[in-house]
C-alpha cells in the first residue's frame, strides 16, 4: 500500500476506534423521562408508582428498571407503546455519532 494510502487508512481506523466507543458510551434516549397521570400505570407495582409520583404526575425514566417494569406490567397498551417508543428513540447526538461512525466505515471500505 502506498504511504499516503496507508496513512489515510490508519487515520480513518483511528477515527473509527475513537467514535465507536464514544457512540456506545454516550448512547441516550431522546427523552430521558416521560410523564403520565398515575392512573395510566395501572398494573404496575403501586409502591414503585408512588415513588415516581409528584403532585399526581408520574415521572418515569425511559431507561432502567422502572421502564422495564412498566413495559411488563402496565395494562394500557397505549401507555406501554409510549414507554417503548421513548425507550427506543435515540437522541439526536446519538444518531449523529452513529452517522459519523457509518460514514467513516464506508470511507475505510472504499
Amino acid at each position: 500500500m502506498a504511504e499516503g494510502d496507508r496513512q489515510k487508512f490508519v487515520d480513518i481506523s483511528n477515527d473509527i476506534s475513537r467514535i465507536g466507543p464514544e457512540f456506545v458510551d454516550d448512547m441516550a434516549p431522546a427523552k430521558p423521562y416521560i410523564n403520565f397521570e398515575s392512573s395510566r400505570l395501572k398494573g404496575m407495582d403501586p409502591q414503585v408508582v408512588r415513588q415516581l409520583t409528584r403532585w399526581g404526575t408520574v415521572t418515569l425514566p425511559t431507561i432502567g428498571m422502572p421502564a422495564a417494569m412498566a413495559l411488563r406490567t402496565v395494562e394500557d397498551p397505549d401507555t406501554r407503546r409510549e414507554i417503548y417508543m421513548a425507550n427506543r428513540t435515540a437522541s439526536k447526538d446519538s444518531i449523529h455519532r452513529l452517522e459519523r461512525l457509518l460514514q467513516k466505515r464506508a470511507e475505510l471500505a472504499k
